[in-house]
C-alpha cells in the first residue's frame, strides 16, 4: 500500500517508516527530510503532493503525530490511523487506532466502509426506490475504497428491482457519492439482485 506518514517535523518518525517499509509498503510524506517545515511537497517546485498521486491510508502516531497534512488527508476521505494513546483534536475523525499492530490497523482502516459516502448513497437509493413505487425500508448501501483513488458502492434494495430501476439507481447514486467525494477517479456501483453490470463514472 501507499502510506502517507504524517510527522511533526520532516524525518522524525523513522522507526514507524522503517516498520512500514519492511512490510513492503511505500511510504510517502508531506515533507522531505531537511525541507522547510512550512512548504509541503505540494508547494515546492519539482515535487508532487502524494495525495494527488493516490494514497491508501495515512498514519499519524504518537512519535510522529501532526496536524500538518491531516486536514488535506481528511478532505480527500483517506483513512487515517492514529496511536491508541493519542489525544489529538482530530481523533474523532480517525478511521482506526493502532492499539496493537500498526500493520493490522492499516488493513482495518482501508477495509472500513466510508460512513458519509454510504449515508449519501442510501439517501439517493431510497429516493429512487420510492419514486418508482418500491418499499425502501430494507434498502442498504455500502461504500468502500478500491485502491488509492477508486470507490466501490454496493446497493441492496432489499427487494428485486427491474433492470431499468437498477440502472437509474446506479446513475443517481454515483452522482450523490461524487458530490461527497469529487476526488474519486472511478465509482463502481453494483445492485444486489439486479441483472446488470456495474457502471463506471
Amino acid at each position: 500500500m501507499r502510506v502517507l506518514l504524517l510527522e511533526t517535523s520532516p524525518g522524525v518518525a523513522t522507526e514507524v517508516s522503517a516498520e512500514l517499509e519492511a512490510a513492503g509498503h511505500a511510504v510517502e510524506r508531506c515533507h522531505d527530510a531537511g525541507d522547510d517545515a512550512f512548504a509541503c511537497n505540494g508547494l515546492l517546485e519539482g515535487h508532487n503532493c502524494p495525495l494527488e498521486e493516490g494514497i491508501d491510508v495515512a498514519v499519524a502516531l504518537t512519535d510522529g503525530a501532526t496536524a500538518d497534512g491531516v486536514r488535506c488527508t481528511l478532505r480527500r476521505h483517506v483513512p487515517l490511523v492514529i496511536g491508541d494513546d493519542e489525544d489529538v483534536p482530530f481523533a474523532e475523525f480517525a478511521t482506526a487506532r493502532a492499539a496493537g499492530s500498526l500493520l493490522d490497523a492499516l488493513d482495518a482502516a482501508v477495509a472500513t466502509p466510508l460512513a458519509r459516502h454510504g449515508a449519501a448513497a442510501l439517501r439517493s437509493e431510497r429516493s429512487v426506490l420510492e419514486m418508482h413505487g418500491y418499499d425502501s425500508t430494507a434498502a442498504t448501501a455500502t461504500v468502500v475504497r478500491n485502491g488509492t483513488t477508486d470507490l466501490l458502492v454496493h446497493l441492496d434494495p432489499g427487494i428485486v428491482v427491474s433492470k431499468q430501476v437498477a440502472d437509474i439507481l446506479s446513475v443517481r447514486v454515483v452522482g450523490a457519492v461524487r458530490d461527497i467525494d469529487p476526488y474519486a477517479r472511478i465509482i463502481d456501483v453494483s445492485v444486489q439482485d439486479a441483472d446488470h453490470s456495474p457502471i463506471n463514472a
